[in-house]
């Protein structure tokens, strides 16, 4: 289970029993009388958002953040698999498979830890440039709201920034050059159309596992109400 930062925490004032911790800030918003203004209820949803994506990042990008997390593990796409199942018997096309092949998933878990770690900057300057509305909308939409938020938000920036990562770390293990050989002579001498662009596959699930981790974090704001949050996060729900 993902786990907040601690130094980047502590703990709440007050236990707020079962309710959703995102929903009880909503109220705060809603309330006519609250003593907080829009500016800290927007400033304490920045904190959690900071907070949540900040501890992702740090888990993807460490070592064996992805390939020691079999939630998020990169597995060998179904098309690899495909010419490594009917390429057997063709020596040509079998002799470049196993060069392909070897340590081949590790490379992409590698590839997608190195590109991890940009994506921390992507974040803070969607989360600095939310908008009360924005908060409002998360704080009370689906239980994923926050982490669909950023995902619509930050996706297309974090896709371009972490492509060109991934695209040397698996070209300086020769990766995507023998997968590019690989599949097309499996094009050729199979028939097919298998996609070439390893790297493309390897961005696309390293963006899928940085938001699953996102979305758990998420889930645990809203569902654990003795979760350890920042101090503006502790004057929201303490008034």
């Amino acid at each position: 289970m993902v786990r907040f930062i601690s130094t980047l925490c502590i703990p709440m004032i007050i236990c707020l029993s079962s309710c959703d911790v995102f929903k009880s800030i909503a109220q705060v918003a809603s309330a006519e009388q609250t003593t907080l203004s829009q500016d800290e209820i927007r400033r304490g949803l920045r904190e959690a958002l900071h907070v949540s994506t900040d501890t992702s990042v740090y888990q993807a990008s460490a070592v064996n953040g992805f390939l020691g997390n079999a939630a998020i593990k990169i597995v060998v796409p179904t098309e690899a698999q495909r010419v490594i199942d009917k390429t057997r018997n063709i020596p040509v096309v079998n002799n470049a498979v196993a060069r392909a092949m070897e340590n081949f998933e590790e490379s992409m878990n590698r590839a997608a830890e190195d590109a991890a770690g940009e994506a921390k900057e992507v974040f803070k300057e969607v989360i600095q440039n939310i908008t009360f509305q924005d908060v409002v909308q998360i704080l009370n939409g689906e239980d994923d709201a926050a982490t669909q938020f950023l995902e619509n938000n930050a996706r297309q920036s974090l896709y371009d920034r972490f492509y060109p990562i991934i695209d040397n770390s698996m070209s300086k293990k020769n990766v995507d050059q023998t997968w590019s050989q690989v599949t097309g002579l499996y094009n050729q001498h199979v028939g097919g159309e298998i996609e070439t662009d390893l790297n493309a596959y390897i961005t696309n699930k390293a963006l899928d596992g940085l938001f699953y981790l996102i979305a758990e974090e998420e889930a645990k704001i809203r569902k654990d109400p003795m979760h350890r949050v920042t101090e503006i996060l502790q004057k929201v729900f303490g008034n």
